[in-house]
């Protein structure tokens, strides 16, 4: 199930949300602004509380556009294609002007509460700022001159400075915490000058509270999903595939294991024929299928289009690998029906294994590509292994 669709509520659930809101606030401003004026307390109390909401929801926890700005410079990096490669930098471009934005917006309106606008305008900027200029000025012409060492340091210094303005993010969480506690501590004293009040505020809570609550955690949870997983399919994305099979690399004593590529043969055929909808329904309809017979220690994931990936885990020798995935070959070729219409369909694989054919995230989906393309150019539906004096 989309993953878009999985994170919505019930439209009437969010309409009585929203309409209790205004009417309660409206009538809880009302009553707040003659007890305020009662007891001579600010009169910015209550505009506090909503503004510590909104940074709650719109920043913290993380700056989206930083965490989506860190995905794509990895894509970036670990990009082949040129046109790709150029999406990436203009999806880049517009993220980093989107968060440019949002913190000019939090320059103009957040409080200056003890450290908190320090921390968050100054300090985390100042790392969000280093990001996009080691991006612009190490990344790109390390990819552009192909020097893995540069690409190498470049990638580093990007993930240091990407944590660092994570670290002053926490730390900001952390404040703005404490300065919500403060804030709903004034309103609680004066919710006990007046018990109607404290009843009106009990109110917004259980009316509001809850839904609202949930359609943030759902949100949250969400961008998570679509952050690590790809929304038509449900299967681990690019991001999420090198994640794990960096940190195989990583693991110590590592056995032998192999990095599969492959895409569907025809697939092109069937959006240009049935349209997007069936092409849609074939992948969906692919990935099911090969869920179902892939061992569970191995993971399948979709880079994009009709380009997927297999980490296969298990120590196998090369006849027992080509054995595994040709019962893969042999389940897409089995595929000759999609809404109702007939298909020819077929998948050309490349395989590359660890340690022999590379050490590195980068060298092992390359070499796994290669190999592909080179059983795509032989007329498809074949498996082909990498070795580096053949290629």
């Amino acid at each position: 199930m989309n993953i878009a669709k999985r994170n919505k509520l019930p439209k009437t659930l969010i309409t009585f949300a929203f309409i209790a809101m205004s009417f309660i606030l409206l009538i809880g401003l009302l009553l707040s602004s003659m007890i305020m004026s009662r007891y001579k307390i600010g009169g910015t109390l209550y505009e506090e509380i909503i503004l510590s909401d909104n940074l709650t929801a719109d920043i913290l926890p993380p700056p989206v556009y930083i965490v989506e700005s860190y995905s794509v410079a990895l894509e970036y990096i670990n990009e082949f294609n040129t046109d790709r490669r150029d999406e990436l930098y203009l999806q880049f471009q517009k993220l980093e002007k989107n968060y440019y934005n949002r913190h000019y917006y939090w320059e103009k309106n957040l409080p200056d509460y003890g450290n908190l606008r320090k921390i968050f305008l100054k300090d985390s900027y100042y790392y969000a700022n280093e990001f996009y200029h080691i991006f612009y000025n190490q990344v790109v012409p390390a990819v552009d001159s192909d020097n893995r060492e540069s690409i190498s340091n470049a990638q580093m210094a990007l993930r240091k400075s990407y944590y660092k303005h994570r670290g002053y993010v926490d730390e900001s969480i952390i404040l703005s915490k404490q300065w919500r506690q403060e804030i709903y501590a004034k309103s609680h004293k004066l919710a006990h000058n007046n018990n109607f009040l404290m009843f009106l505020l009990i109110l917004i809570i259980l009316c509001l509270g809850i839904p609202i609550g949930l359609f943030i955690f759902r949100s949250e949870k969400a961008l998570l999903e679509m952050a690590y997983y790809d929304g038509l399919t449900g299967l681990p994305n690019r991001k999420q595939f090198i994640d794990n099979l960096e940190l195989l690399l990583m693991t110590p004593n590592t056995d032998r294991f192999a990095v599969v590529f492959f895409d569907l043969d025809g697939f092109k055929g069937v959006n240009d024929t049935l349209g997007h909808a069936a092409g849609d329904a074939l992948l969906r309809e692919v990935t099911t299928r090969l869920q179902k017979i892939k061992h569970p220690d191995d993971m399948l994931g979709r880079f994009s289009g009709d380009e997927f990936a297999l980490l296969l885990t298990n120590s196998l020798s090369e006849q027992d690998t080509l054995a595994y995935i040709s019962t893969f070959q042999k389940t897409v070729i089995e595929l000759t029906m999609i809404k109702n219409k007939p298909i020819s369909l077929s998948a050309s694989f490349g395989v590359a294994f660890y340690p022999e054919d590379g050490t590195t995230s980068s060298d092992l989906l390359k070499h796994a590509d290669k190999a592909m393309y080179k059983i795509k150019k032989a007329g498809g539906n074949g498996i082909q292994l990498f070795h580096a004096p053949k290629l």
